[in-house]
C-alpha cells in the first residue's frame, strides 16, 4: 500500500511543478502580449487620431479660405458701395445748392 501513497504522492508532486511551470510562463506569456497589444493598439489609435485631425484640419481650413474670400469680395463690394454713396451725396448738395427748395427758380 506503502508504494500507492509514494506513487499518488508522486504524482501530485509532478503535476504542482508542471503547473507551476506552466502557470508562471503563461502570466509572462500573457505579459509580453498585453505588452504588445497595447503598444500596438497605441499606434493604430496614434494613427487614426493623425489620420482624423488632418483630415478635419483640412477641411476647417478649406472653410475658413472660403470665408475669408467671400469676406473679401464683400468688402470690396462695400467699398464701392460707399464709394457711390459719397458720389450721389456730393451730386445731391450740388443739386440742393442750385435748388435750394427742391424747385427750379
Amino acid at each position: 500500500m506503502r508504494k500507492t501513497q509514494n506513487k499518488k504522492v508522486n504524482g501530485n508532486v509532478f503535476k504542482t511543478i508542471v503547473r507551476s511551470v506552466v502557470k508562471e510562463e503563461l502570466e509572462k506569456t500573457e505579459q509580453r502580449l498585453e505588452q504588445h497589444l497595447t503598444r500596438n493598439l497605441s499606434q493604430v489609435i496614434d494613427e487614426k487620431f493623425e489620420e482624423n485631425y488632418t483630415k478635419y484640419r483640412d477641411d476647417v481650413v478649406t472653410k475658413i479660405d472660403k470665408a475669408i474670400g467671400e469676406m473679401k469680395k464683400y468688402n470690396e463690394e462695400l467699398a464701392v458701395h460707399s464709394g457711390q454713396h459719397v458720389e450721389i451725396n456730393d451730386r445731391l448738395d450740388n443739386l440742393e445748392a442750385i435748388h435750394p427748395q427742391g424747385r427750379h427758380q
